[in-house]
């Protein structure tokens, strides 16, 4: 029984340690979702149609999964009460607050039993201020005879990433500057970033005993700096001020973001190792 368990603690814990570290190599199961139920059709406030709207931040894919069934009473011989219905998942509209364009389309049938139909899209580039809309309608050009119930959970993987710095470990000594490019040119989209880095004092090509402050800054693609800090490093194990250095990105720009450090203190610094954490995320 003691090697039983033994061996079965072992493979609890055996597998428990691989999703742990698929979960941290990989961002595996976190995933932002929203709920909105919705009616149309005879006795409720939307006879036609009925669209609920869910705000997505830019460069994100989305899954919209449609609950729905009919009200009324069951099919009997020669008569068929069940309603032929029109599923559209529409992106976010380029200005303004109608429709966008239809991203996918379902046609189905409601009954009395509750059914599912899953719609997908690409991502967006217009981001949080408009919404994308997920609306059901009758087919054809008349009003439900019956009322359509249920509910529509839109989601997306809002999993934090890490963003590539260019280049290796940056050496920077006294009195000097370095610009290196952060991501592509194609945008850090919507959400938050935060800069955190370790290094050392340098005396020569050894590591030395100071704490150096360095400056940091993080540049939009327009050349703006949008954030600043002037920190030691993360790891810095002195009650000093420890680098981390966050930004809130509100809108979908294209180009290229960039970081500035500066070294405006007498010592020489080696082994500048920055980490960029992205987290998608719409503005407050």
């Amino acid at each position: 029984m003691k090697n039983l368990l033994s061996g079965v603690t072992k493979t609890f814990l055996n597998s428990a340690g691989i999703s742990i570290f698929l979960l941290g190599m990989f961002g595996i199961a976190s995933a932002e979702s929203q709920t909105k139920t919705f009616e149309f059709g005879a006795g409720t406030g939307q006879e036609h149609s009925h669209f609920r709207t869910f705000n997505v931040p830019c460069g994100l894919s989305v899954t919209a999964s449609v609950k729905y069934a009919r009200l009324g009473d069951p099919n009997t011989k020669g008569q068929t009460l069940d309603v032929p219905i029109v599923i559209e998942l529409r992106k976010p509209a380029e200005s303004g607050d109608g429709d966008g364009p239809i991203a996918q389309q379902k046609d189905a049938t409601a009954t009395r039993t509750q059914q599912t139909a899953t719609l997908t899209a690409t991502e967006s580039n217009v981001g949080c201020a408009n919404a994308w809309r997920v609306r059901l309608r009758p087919a054809g050009t008349g009003n439900s005879p019956l009322a359509i119930t249920g509910t529509i959970t839109l989601s997306y993987n809002d999993a934090a990433r890490g963003i590539d710095v260019q280049g290796g470990l940056i050496s920077l000594n006294k009195g000097n500057t370095v610009t290196k490019n952060l991501g592509g040119s194609g945008g850090l989209n919507q959400g938050s970033v935060t800069i955190t880095a370790n290094w050392n004092h340098a005396i020569g090509p050894v590591p030395g005993p100071n704490a150096v402050k360095l400056k940091w800054e993080l540049i939009n693609p327009s050349g703006a700096v949008v954030a600043s800090q002037s920190a030691y490093a993360s790891n810095e194990l002195r009650d000093l001020t420890k680098l981390k250095l966050t930004f809130n990105v509100k809108d979908c720009i294209n180009g290229q973001w960039k970081i500035r450090i500066t070294n405006d203190t007498n010592d020489d610094t080696m082994n500048i190792d920055p980490k960029v954490n992205f987290k998608p995320d719409c503005p407050n």
